[in-house]
C-alpha cells in the first residue's frame, strides 16, 4: 500500500512500511521542504484523528517510539476531501501495525479534552484507571490554540505583516 497526502506546508507519505512526514517553511508560495521525518510504521504507537469543524480538515497527530525509549510526536492536517481516505489509512495502520487509534468528536472536545476511542479502530482495550503521561501529544487542542500556534510560527518565520 502506498499513500500520499499533501497539504499546506506539510505532506504525509506511506510506502513499504515507512512513514515520511515532510514540512515546508511557512509563508512560501511553492513547496519547499524544510524538514523530513522518516519512521518505520512499526514505531508508530498512537494516532489521534481530530476533525476541524471550521474547514473540514482532519488533523492526524502521530506518536512514535524513539530508539532511546522515549516518544516523539508529529502532526499533519489533511484537507476535507481526503478525510475519508485518511480514516481508512488509520484503520490500515491499526490492523497491520497495531497502532492505537483515537478519534476526537469535535462536539465533545470542548467538554472533554481527551481523545475518544473510535469504534472498532482500537485493537487493544484501554487499561482502566491508567493514564498515559504522553497523552498530551495526541490530545485535542482548541481552535484558539491552533490559531495562536499558527501566529507564532508565522512570526518566527519572518512572514508576519
Amino acid at each position: 500500500m502506498t499513500v500520499r497526502f499533501k497539504g499546506t506546508c506539510a505532506a504525509l507519505e506511506f510506502d513499504r512500511g515507512w512513514l515520511r512526514l515532510e514540512w515546508a517553511e511557512p509563508g512560501h508560495d511553492h513547496w519547499y521542504r524544510a524538514g523530513e521525518l522518516l519512521v518505520p510504521a512499526r514505531d508508530c504507537v498512537a494516532l489521534a484523528l481530530r476533525p476541524d469543524l471550521s474547514d473540514g480538515r482532519l488533523h492526524l497527530a502521530f506518536r512514535f517510539r524513539r530508539p532511546d525509549g522515549g516518544e516523539a510526536g508529529a502532526e499533519v492536517s489533511i484537507v476535507a476531501e481526503h478525510a475519508a481516505h485518511a480514516h481508512r489509512f488509520a484503520e490500515y495502520l491499526a490492523h497491520e501495525y497495531g497502532v492505537r487509534i483515537s478519534l476526537t468528536d469535535p462536539g465533545e472536545a470542548a467538554q472533554d479534552q481527551r481523545p475518544q476511542p473510535a469504534p472498532g479502530l482500537e485493537p487493544q482495550a484501554a487499561e482502566a484507571g491508567q493514564d498515559d503521561p504522553a497523552d498530551w501529544l495526541s490530545s485535542p487542542v482548541s481552535a484558539s490554540t491552533q490559531t495562536l500556534f499558527r501566529s507564532v510560527l508565522t512570526r518566527l518565520s519572518g512572514t508576519a505583516g
